[in-house]
């Protein structure tokens, strides 16, 4: 497909980032709207302890198992993480990423809302 990972990680990447796609590629596709309308496929993990909700460029998009009300999802990359609310999108905590990636993170989340609001809701059995 147009929207597919590629088979290989980009030049300089190294092994985990090449296991990683590989990984990625056996997960159930979701298709995402980003900034613009582009349309991005991506991957639903299931993991039961730390639910990932979708990865995008790099950065994880998850939430714990013994999370807490109200929604929020955590993001993490290359060892930075921040934390934001869902419903409206608001910075809670960041701890090393740049300004411009807060604002690409932000985008994402709030293109992404429902997406993520029903991911949490599935996984904690609850309406919203």
């Amino acid at each position: 497909p147009p929207h597919a990972l590629p088979r290989t990680a980009p030049d300089g990447a190294g092994k985990r980032a090449q296991a990683h796609a590989r990984e990625a590629r056996r997960l159930p596709q979701i298709v995402l709207k980003y900034i613009g309308g582009n349309e991005i496929i991506t991957y639903l993990c299931k993991e039961k302890a730390m639910p990932i909700v979708f990865i995008l460029f790099g950065f994880v998009f998850k939430f714990y198992s013994n999370d807490h009300e109200p929604l929020h999802i955590h993001v993490l990359k290359d060892g930075h993480k921040a934390k934001f609310s869902l419903f409206p999108v608001t910075l809670v905590e960041n701890y090393g990423f740049k300004p411009a990636e807060i604002k690409l993170v932000e985008s994402v989340i709030e293109e992404n809302q429902e997406v993520i609001a029903e991911h949490w809701n599935r996984f904690f059995n609850k309406s919203k």
